[in-house]
């Protein structure tokens, strides 16, 4: 057996994910998925990986014409971008043997449960890289176990809240961080991250100036696209949030406080402080403590929406 690869190709090449079709991509779809429904998650977040330029390769136990054209229907059907079916990607072919190549191999007999969201992270941390430093495997690893922590966290404290509060639920805390996989953050972040690693192990970790401007600017670009973060109520979104040297060290008398009294609506207050109980629980202090030296110091909210705040964190942190 050998491949065939062309370095250049090799070298350029996108990367390469394989997926399995059945309880993967379809729900109970074997042998006729005509009728099947798609696994929650899939279409979206294939075609978001298939949009970012991952070469994207249906590879199924299904080998007769009659499966693979239904396959090919459903699929398209359900309007699911891919690039082949059982087939290598090109100057990438196993001969004599029909061996599938791949970078990434998203399947459920080796999931036991394919969790879409998660596998889309897990995907981009996976194959983050950076010209400013060395994105090693334990710094993936770390960035992806800490971050999936954080938001189900987040999810548990703020639903367990929402049972008894219905009236300030809103969707927008399923996606709760996941921008922090995305292209703007996800490099910076991997740094931020693993720099708080170091310091809380006597880790040396050097951060360059450019790093630094990365981190501090992926940092801004994150609370004024977050909905949760009292920045993105701003009106004004060209003013500065986040200080220039150090995005940890605010000084109340370098940048005015952020006033969202009037704009800040209490169903994203509620997100807000399940993620302060989320960052408390895991820095072993109180959300309480955060909140008397953050409110009225670098966010205003108001007494009415202050007041609501301690009413959310005291539901919450029990």
């Amino acid at each position: 057996m050998y491949i065939v690869k062309d370095k250049i190709e090799m070298k350029n090449r996108p990367k390469i994910v394989a997926i399995d079709f059945d309880d993967t991509i379809a729900k109970d779809s074997f042998p006729d998925c005509t009728s099947s429904e798609t696994i929650n998650g899939a279409k979206y977040f294939i075609n978001k990986l298939y949009d970012k330029g991952f070469y994207i390769i249906v590879w199924t136990c299904r080998y007769m014409s009659k499966h693979i054209y239904d396959v090919k229907k459903f699929l398209a059907d359900n309007e699911i971008k891919y690039h082949s079916i059982n087939e290598n990607y090109p100057h990438l072919q196993f001969k004599p043997h029909p061996k599938i190549y791949y970078d990434y191999l998203v399947d459920d007999k080796c999931l036991l449960k394919v969790d879409w969201k998660w596998e889309y992270c897990k995907i981009l941390t996976q194959f983050a890289e950076s010209s400013l430093f060395n994105i090693h495997s334990k710094m993936k690893q770390h960035y992806f176990d800490r971050t999936k922590s954080h938001i189900e966290s987040v999810q548990k404290f703020y639903v367990d809240f929402i049972k008894n509060n219905r009236d300030y639920f809103s969707e927008d805390f399923k996606k709760h961080d996941l921008i922090k996989f995305e292209n703007n953050e996800l490099v910076p972040y991997i740094a931020t991250t693993w720099q708080y690693y170091c310091k809380d192990n006597n880790i040396k970790f050097e951060i360059s100036k450019k790093l630094q401007s990365l981190m501090n600017s992926a940092t801004e670009h994150h609370v004024k696209n977050s909905s949760h973060h009292p920045e993105y109520w701003l009106k004004d979104k060209t003013r500065q949030t986040i200080p220039i040297n150090d995005r940890d060290k605010f000084d109340p008398n370098a940048l005015p406080t952020i006033d969202v009294s009037e704009t800040m609506p209490k169903s994203a207050i509620v997100e807000m402080c399940a993620d302060w109980c989320a960052m408390s629980k895991e820095r072993g202090n109180t959300p309480f403590e955060w909140a008397e030296k953050v409110i009225d110091k670098r966010w205003k909210f108001g007494k009415e929406k202050t007041d609501f705040i301690y009413f959310v964190l005291k539901q919450m942190w029990k």
